[in-house]
Parts: C-alpha cells; structure tokens; sequence
C-alpha cells in the first residue's frame, strides 16, 4: 500500500471548485482533510501500488477546477520488519 500525503489547489470561482471537490470525493482511495482555506484542501491518497498512485494523481490533476494538486509526503512500502538499529547498538 502506498499512502501519499497531497494539497490539493482549486480555481478561485466558488462553485467550480465545491464541483471539483465532489469530484475527487468520489474518487475511491482519496480521504479529504479540513479544508486551510477556500482554495487548499489538503487529502491522503491510498493505492495498491505506485503505478495507481501515480494513475490515481493523474485522474485529480485532470478535475475540472483543479488547478495543482501539490504533492507533500509518499510513504514507499519498505520489506524491512526489523529495526535497522537495535537499542544500544552504536
């Protein structure tokens, strides 16, 4: 799974960016936060894997009253299941 951390940038114009909003709410995998004011919300993206990430970021950059969607954080699936430094190694 890779969760990826995004602000999402809309049009000044009130009503295209509430409909750009409904747009990306449909979208499965995407969790919206509190809005930072009128034009920035920021969201979590959940994928399978990078390639639907990346699909899934192509699909809101292309809503109508999005302007930029900015990417903030992406945490990579990582095999490891041990800590890479035990307590009191040096």
């Amino acid at each position: 799974m890779q969760v990826s951390g995004v602000v999402l940038h809309l049009v000044a114009d009130a009503r295209a960016a509430a409909e750009a909003l409904r747009a990306v709410r449909a979208e499965p995998g995407v969790e919206l936060g509190p809005a930072q004011d009128a034009r920035r919300v920021p969201a979590v993206l959940e994928a399978e894997s990078p390639e639907r990430s990346k699909a899934l970021l192509r699909r809101l950059e292309a809503v109508d009253g999005m302007l930029r969607v900015e990417v903030a954080f992406v945490s990579l699936p990582d095999a490891r299941t041990e800590p890479i430094n035990e307590p009191g190694d040096r």
